[in-house]
C-alpha cells in the first residue's frame, strides 16, 4: 500500500489505515490532512473527509445534494430576480453524473460525522481548461471549511488532468462563494464558452477564471 501523509504540526491527530479495505479514519480534531491510498487521493478538514465519490455507490448522495443545492439556487433566483426558468432542472442532475466521470472530470464527496454533507466537480470544457461545477456544503457544516477543501483538491484535480486554466460561474447573490474563489486566485471574467447559462441570464451571474500556478491564501 502506498501512503503519503502531510500533517499540521499544530493537532495531535491518529489515523488508522485497514488494509483490507483502505479505510481511513479522522480520529481526533485535524486541520488538514492529505492522503493517497493505492492511487486514490483522500483529504481531511475539520474532521471531514473529502474523498472521489465512487460510481454506483455513492450516486444516490451526490445526486440529492446537487438536487437540494439547485433547489436552494432556483428558489433564490425566483425570489430576488424573477427568474422562473433557471438553466438547470434538478430533474436532470442524476443522468448528467457522467459528464464529471474519469476521464472527462472527477466527482467529490465530502462526508462529516459519517454523513453526506458536501459535493464538488470538475470537468474538461477542452484542452487545457476545466471548469468547477456544483459545488454546495449543507448549511450546518459551513463552518468546517468544507467548501474550500472541496475547492483545494477540485483544483488538484483540474492540474492532474492537464487543465492550467479553471472556469466557473456562480450567482451573484452567492457573495460567500465569491470570496473564496477569489481567495484561490480567481478573477471575474467575461462569459465563457461551454457555460450552461443562456445568453438571457448571464447578467445574474459572474464568470471567473483562474491560471496556474497559485499560491492559496487562508480561507
Amino acid at each position: 500500500m502506498r501512503r503519503a501523509d502531510k500533517w499540521s504540526p499544530s493537532y495531535s491527530s491518529l489515523i488508522k489505515f485497514s488494509r483490507e479495505s483502505a479505510e481511513f479514519m479522522v480520529c481526533t480534531g485535524l486541520s488538514a490532512v492529505s492522503s493517497v491510498v493505492e492511487g486514490g487521493a483522500m483529504s481531511a478538514v475539520g474532521g471531514c473527509l473529502i474523498r472521489g465519490a465512487e460510481p454506483g455507490l455513492d450516486d444516490d448522495a451526490v445526486a440529492a445534494l446537487m438536487v437540494d443545492y439547485l433547489t436552494w439556487a432556483i428558489a433564490r433566483l425566483a425570489s430576488e430576480y424573477g427568474v422562473d426558468e433557471p438553466p438547470t432542472h434538478p430533474s436532470l442532475v442524476r443522468d448528467g453524473l457522467s459528464n464529471y466521470r474519469p476521464p472527462f472530470g472527477k466527482l467529490l464527496l465530502a462526508e462529516c460525522d459519517g454523513r453526506p454533507v458536501g459535493v464538488g466537480a470538475i470537468r474538461t470544457l477542452r484542452s487545457g481548461i476545466a471548469e468547477v461545477k456544483r459545488m454546495y456544503v449543507e448549511p450546518g457544516w459551513r463552518d468546517r471549511h468544507v467548501g474550500s477543501a472541496i475547492l483545494d483538491r477540485l483544483l488538484d484535480e483540474a492540474r492532474e488532468m492537464g487543465a492550467p486554466t479553471v472556469l466557473l460561474d456562480t450567482c451573484r447573490f452567492m457573495t460567500e462563494a465569491h470570496r473564496l474563489y477569489r481567495s484561490r486566485g480567481f478573477v471575474e471574467r467575461s462569459p465563457y464558452e461551454g457555460t450552461e447559462i443562456p445568453a438571457r441570464l448571464q447578467h445574474l451571474w459572474i464568470f471567473f477564471e483562474r491560471s496556474a500556478p497559485f499560491a492559496r491564501q487562508p480561507s
